[in-house]
Parts: structure tokens; sequence; C-alpha cells
């Protein structure tokens, strides 16, 4: 004798909650583009900040993904927008971190900032064209405050010519680019 199944009883709602998670965090971790370990395992991240569509605002994913072409051991490669909350979860169990962003301070497009973030503040007038009321020098300057820097964390900014909306890099930071990718090697070799 077979045994007929019964029709699928309706979600709680409790349990549909749960279906709206799990599918919620698909979504982040595929916009996050998480290159081959969790960011809570790794001791060494990199993180490049912007946005695809503001001209040089893009340097960071740009740097990102060449890095993340290079295959790296023992590096996690990630893409963020540089929403202050978000950075702050990525890198809290990081032991090294860089961060890879766009920076306006004045001096000429294409020139290189690095900031340890562990020895000197990081000046919000450094990111002025951030779309985040929380963004990257509020998370570095929060984490320091609750005692939450990683041990080790590194800006790398590169001075920005074009903030507005469009595609492509300015001139100046596409010849900087290959400056930052060295010296993001660099980092990682020293201790």
């Amino acid at each position: 004798m077979s045994r007929r199944l019964a029709h699928p009883r309706p979600l709680t709602d409790r349990e549909q909650v749960a279906v709206r998670n799990r599918r919620s965090r698909r979504r982040i971790n595929k916009r996050t583009r998480l290159s081959h370990a969790h960011p809570r395992k790794t001791r060494t991240l990199i993180i490049g900040i912007g946005h695809d569509h503001r001209h040089d605002d893009a340097l960071g994913l740009v740097a990102a993904r060449r890095l993340r072409a290079r295959k790296l051991p023992g590096v996690t490669i990630l893409e963020a927008t540089g929403e202050g909350a978000a950075l702050m979860k990525l890198w809290q169990n990081a032991h090294t971190v860089i961060l890879l962003d766009a920076v306006q301070s004045g001096a000429a497009p294409g020139t290189l900032h690095r900031l340890d973030a562990r020895k000197q503040p990081v000046r919000i007038r450094f990111f002025p064209c951030s779309t985040h009321a929380f963004g990257v020098a509020e998370a570095v300057e929060l984490s320091r405050a609750l005692g939450q820097l990683p041990p080790r964390l590194i800006i790398l900014g590169l001075e920005a010519r074009w903030f507005t909306q469009g595609d492509g890099l300015s001139p100046e930071v596409r010849r900087a680019i290959p400056v930052l990718l060295n010296t993001v090697t660099r980092e990682l070799k020293s201790p």
C-alpha cells in the first residue's frame, strides 16, 4: 500500500521571515564578491571601496579586481561601497586590513596617500565625497573609540579628480593604479 504525501502546510510567519533573511544574505554575499574565504577566517583582508558609476570613485573597486586576478595567497579581497557599519563588520576579525579608496585632500590627482590608522587619526576631510553619513573615516574612528581596530589597518588613498556620475577613471588616476597595486604588494610583505 503506497502512502500518499500530505500537502505541505503553509509557512508560519516566523518561517517566512527566516526564508527572507536567507535570501537577503545571499544577495549581500553576491554584492560583496567574496574572493575565496570568509572575512571572519582571514588574517589579511583587502577592501576596495567605491562606486562603479562615479568616475574616480571606482578606483578602489578597480584595484581590488586587479589584485583578485593575481590570486594572492592567504589574502581575502572584497569590494564595498564604503558604508561604515558594513566596513566595521567586514574587518572585525581580520589581523591586517588594507583599505583602497579615492580621497580628496587638494593634492594633485593621482597622488598616493598612506595612512596607518593605528598610529594616526583618519581625517574626515580626506573623504568629502562619501555618499554615506557614516563612511570610512567615521568607521575607523568609532572602531578606535570602541577598542575594535584591527591590529594593522592601512588606508591607501589615491587622490581623485572626478567624483561625478559616469564611467571611467581620469587619466591621472588610471596611470596611478599600478603604483597603488605595487604599494599593496609591499604592504603585504611588511610585518
